[in-house]
């Protein structure tokens, strides 16, 4: 293991002596549904508050007159402080650890596996004008066998990307985040950055997720009144998947663009438009250069790629979030990667590439302060997300940008949360069926395969293909060390099942060790 027993015995010590307390992160907050969750509750009646727009930023005017929960203990500096801070009139900064050592036991196969990670976070501040935000760390893991497979087809490390060496199933990486932005006026800020990004109010995104590695990005956000916009140009970088190509596992660039309209109808009622569209540098010709009408910050796309006769990807969609009684947030999302009006009657046309969202969370159900619950279903029917051209899909390093399932599939999951001073307990359910392709076919789940390879123009379904389910259950319990940077302490137990006609694996996992939660890690 990383740590000694006599570290184990320190924390056991903290655990049991140590007194409460909350505190708030600077400037931008990372995309962490265990944090975002404190934020989200204190937001509730806030009408310039945009939920669905993450990473959330403290800078902003969302933040104005929010504040967290905060107990202040004067117990020592390991539990309530920041590692190195300095506020002066004109420049302040934060510099903070990340540190996880986690061990984890395959119950089946009775490996030992592991998640390691060191590094430095770090934000800074100059005149509330310019802003810099990055995180840096050197990671070590080992994966479960079932991962291994896509690390060996694609050298890339799912949720990150490129990897210094690898022996096995054993990974040494680096990973990078970081963001530097410029605020001129209260109203607007340009940002330059490598990182990710999160639309939606759920678990899952059916827009613009973190699943996929990090992207370099230019990004501006306007926020007047109650309405928030944002607009994205990111780099994205792709491996060829056609088989007998020349270029086959060879990277190349695309791009993305992106807007998102966000719109607080009043305190209780949100909605938000999208569209985006992956474009490739290279024309017919073989020469490199950007469409300049993609990179226009108030122009509808579609009607772009009409005009220009573009061969760019283009996908539209909505959201509607409703509050009710207080803590209840009812939550959606409508994709649509195709309109052909004339193909709305035939159900099954594959023209038909739309993907839903319904969820809901409540903060203190049932009346029992500090208990959460989510609720979610998503589904996306085949083809979305793809393109006759394989390489402007809507991925990035092999991953899906959206929901980490691509498509063809239903999916229901739900979250349940309880915390106590520093203490947490959380369960998880997620449930799944996907139709999965074969080798020479689309069924539609795939987005890195053509549409040109479809099975058929009609009788299309969700979960046509090779059908197969999923579960995952989970469970574990953890204590807050240092709310300043998220260090928790944690240990819990995870269950993986899939099962169709040509596979059937059951796994099971045992975890505990000490972990700076700044992203959506998920090892297992």
């Amino acid at each position: 293991m990383f740590f000694s027993n006599k570290t184990l015995k320190t924390f056991i010590f903290i655990i049991i002596f140590s007194p409460v307390s909350y505190t708030s992160f600077s400037q931008n907050i990372s995309i962490n549904n265990e944090i975002s969750y404190y934020y989200e509750k204190q937001s509730i009646g806030k009408d310039n508050f945009h939920q669905t727009i993450k990473p959330f930023r403290t800078f902003e005017n969302d933040w104005q007159n929010i504040e967290v929960d905060t107990l202040k203990i004067p117990l020592s500096f390991f539990l309530d402080e920041n590692l190195i801070s300095k506020k002066t009139k004109n420049f302040n900064y934060v510099i903070n650890p990340i540190f996880s050592s986690v061990e984890i036991a395959d119950i089946k196969t009775k490996n030992n596996l592991y998640d390691f990670k060191a590094g430095l976070s770090g934000n800074f501040n100059f005149k509330n004008k310019i802003y810099l935000n990055s995180d840096f760390f050197y990671g070590k893991l080992k994966l479960p066998e079932y991962e291994t497979a896509f690390l060996d087809s694609f050298s890339v490390l799912p949720g990150y990307s490129d990897y210094i060496s690898a022996s096995g199933n054993s990974i040494n990486y680096l990973s990078f985040t970081g963001e530097l932005t410029y605020k001129p006026a209260k109203y607007i800020d340009f940002s330059v950055g490598n990182g990710k990004h999160f639309l939606g109010n759920g678990y899952r995104s059916l827009f613009l997720s973190d699943n996929s590695a990090n992207y370099p990005y230019f990004k501006t956000t306007v926020k007047i009144w109650k309405v928030k916009y944002f607009w994205l140009i990111g780099k994205l970088d792709d491996f060829n998947v056609i088989k007998g190509s020349e270029f086959n596992d060879k990277s190349y660039d695309k791009y993305l663009a992106l807007h998102y309209l966000s719109i607080n109808l009043t305190k209780n009622i949100n909605f938000n438009f999208f569209e985006a569209v992956v474009t490739s540098p290279y024309d017919q010709r073989g020469k490199y250069g950007i469409n300049p009408t993609y990179l226009n910050p108030v122009i509808f796309y579609r009607p772009v790629e009409f005009a220009s006769g573009s061969a760019g990807n283009s996908l539209m969609g909505a959201g509607l979030n409703i509050r009710l009684w207080k803590t209840y947030t009812f939550y959606s999302q409508l994709i649509i990667d195709e309109l052909i009006f004339s193909q709305l009657k035939n159900r099954g046309s594959w023209y038909n590439k739309q993907g839903l969202q319904a969820g809901m969370k409540v903060f203190d159900f049932l009346k029992i302060k500090n208990l959460y619950f989510q609720g979610e279903i998503n589904s996306v029917r085949p083809y979305t997300y793809t393109h006759q051209v394989s390489n402007i899909n809507y991925g990035n390093k092999r991953q899906p940008l959206a929901h980490p399932l691509g498509a063809n599939f239903m999916e229901a999951l739900s979250v349940i949360r309880y915390d106590f001073d520093r203490l947490s307990l959380q369960s998880k359910i997620i449930l799944s069926q996907t139709g999965l392709d074969n080798d020479t076919l689309s069924f539609g789940q795939d987005i890195y395969k053509s549409y040109r390879l479809r099975v058929s123009d009609s009788n299309n379904k969700i979960t046509q293909g090779e059908k197969t389910k999923s579960a995952y259950i989970e469970f574990k319990a953890g204590y807050l060390i240092n709310p300043n940077y998220n260090m928790k302490l944690e240990f819990g137990f995870a269950l993986r099942k899939i099962y169709g006609n040509t596979i059937d694996a059951n796994n099971g996992f045992l975890f505990f060790g000490i972990s700076t939660k700044i992203f959506n890690d998920e090892l297992i």
